[in-house]
């Protein structure tokens, strides 16, 4: 059942430019969020491969948590469909779910290749900062439209996703650890972050305007879920200013009637 707190997105963009324009706004948007992340300690670490494999099994079984959590994500995004939503979103939602079905048990087999025992997975508890991301993106789906929606789970989650897997990829080869797990996300799913890109070319303003603030929250969380990860003090990676408005240096105007 649709809450009362979700907004509608029906209204569209008239002018073909405009719609090239919002489509490439938020692409280029989420590019600059990733190259932002990259510079995260967590993936310079990766690149310079000095990551303790003890490091890299933890960050294993926050993956293991997360999935988890990941997987009643994607059927709560499904649960909350309604006939007043664009079908073409729940049609990607239920193929998306359908091919992260499982992935949960992919990284608890991860896990337990690599010396992890069963009894120890099932006592895995989620970190503050995990929670707080399935926390934040529970929220956006039960009270954003489903266009925000999506491009917080496809967009952002699946292109920072690609980024975080192969990253973690090449540090789990280089201990000769086994990975089929993110072998699955980094080779696999690739393309999951186009899936429903081009809808945003007839995004109104008010949900291009949430879609921006989406992005920029997730980056944000994402960076905390990073340093938690490896066991740091969590904190913000800073995210460049927005955009100054140019002032104009003539005095303002003076209204007549006023001394």
């Amino acid at each position: 059942m649709e809450t009362q707190f979700k907004t509608t997105s029906s209204q569209s963009i008239s002018s073909p430019r405009a719609k090239v324009d919002r489509s490439a706004e938020v692409k280029n948007l989420i590019q600059a969020r990733n190259a932002y992340l990259l510079e995260h300690e967590y993936f310079r670490l990766c690149r310079a491969n000095v990551l303790s494999r003890e490091q890299v099994v933890e960050v294993v079984r926050q993956l293991y948590c997360f999935s988890v959590f990941f997987e009643r994500l994607l059927a709560r995004r499904i649960a909350e469909y309604s006939t007043t939503m664009d079908a073409r979103v729940i049609t990607m939602a239920r193929d998306h779910m359908r091919e992260e079905i499982g992935h949960a048990q992919m990284f608890a087999d991860t896990l337990r290749a690599n010396g992890v025992s069963a009894a120890e997975i099932d006592k895995l508890e989620p970190a503050m900062f995990t929670k707080a991301l399935f926390g934040y993106l529970t929220v956006t789906i039960q009270h954003e439209n489903e266009f925000v929606t999506n491009v917080a789970i496809m967009q952002v989650m699946e292109s920072i996703g690609y980024h975080f897997f192969s990253a973690t990829l090449g540090v789990m080869r280089t201990h000769g650890m086994l990975a089929d797990a993110m072998v699955q996300h980094s080779e696999d799913d690739e393309h999951h972050s186009e899936l429903g890109l081009d809808l945003i070319a007839e995004l109104d303003a008010r949900t291009m305007r949430d879609c921006k603030r989406v992005i920029e929250d997730i980056y944000r969380l994402m960076s905390f879920v990073l340093s938690e990860w490896l066991g740091v003090q969590p904190y913000a990676h800073p995210l460049p200013p927005p955009p100054r408005r140019r002032r104009s240096s003539r005095p303002p105007a003076r209204i007549v009637g006023l001394s």
